[in-house]
């Protein structure tokens, strides 16, 4: 009984961070504006689940925003958390130019990609270092009951809507019942299925260790140039 209590907690602890990244979703009438679009020197990436990652160039320097989506203005949208706001005004919806979207951001007219750059599974090797350094990262943190290291492993987005400690609040189930983990880091993660990109842009590793009793994991990570950063977690025993 004490041990599916465990689960249970693990596993609704689970449900929050899985969603802790993610903004307002896109409404139906506003889909066109998923993907990600490419123009000069701008590259904006626009989710199904309202995350926006936003990269521009210019003779002063590189811009980069990556937050989640707040509101629709008529056709502008913003993103960003609390206080810390940013409108991207679009003078030109998304429409299509023969077989080709296109949309106008900021004065620069975007092409849609097909595929977004840089956004292929990675080697195997660097999909087993991730897996390796977020376990490791999340071991270390549940048994030093200090979860600094573990919030310095996400990703940018995750870490503008929560703080170490309200990630250690999460994950307190595993910190009270002294779960340690630690024995992990010196196993090879199995990955259960082929690592994929899903609809959401996001790296999706599924697989187990070899422990007694066995653990298995789903890392999610998302893009932030110039590597992928871990954006969900569910481990479960």
């Amino acid at each position: 009984m004490a041990k599916r209590f465990i689960k249970i907690l693990i596993l609704l602890s689970i449900c929050s961070v899985l969603t802790a990244c993610q903004g307002l979703p896109i409404p139906e009438e506003k889909k066109d504006y998923i993907g990600t679009w490419l123009g000069d020197g701008m590259m904006l990436v626009i989710t199904k689940d309202g995350g926006i990652q936003y990269e521009r160039v210019s003779g002063k320097g590189t811009k980069k925003i990556t937050a989640p989506l707040q509101e629709f203005q008529g056709d502008d949208f913003v993103a960003g958390v609390l206080f810390i706001k940013t409108t991207f005004h679009v003078k030109e919806k998304p429409f299509q130019d023969g077989a080709t979207w296109k949309m106008v951001v900021d004065d620069v007219e975007l092409t849609k990609s097909t595929g977004r750059i840089g956004l292929t599974v990675p080697d195997t090797d660097i999909l087993e270092t991730l897996a390796k350094e977020s376990m490791n990262d999340f071991a270390r943190s549940v048994k030093g009951d200090d979860f600094a290291v573990a919030y310095d492993g996400i990703s940018k987005l995750w870490q503008s809507e929560t703080s170490a400690g309200e990630l250690r609040d999460v994950f307190k189930a595993f910190i009270e019942r002294e779960i340690d983990l630690m024995p992990l880091t010196s196993l090879d993660p199995v990955f259960s299925e082929p690592p994929y990109i899903s609809e959401e842009h996001r790296l999706v590793l599924n697989g187990y260790y070899t422990a007694q009793p066995m653990v298995q994991f789903t890392f999610q990570y998302v893009y932030e140039h110039p590597k992928w950063a871990l954006s969900g977690i569910n481990i479960n025993m």
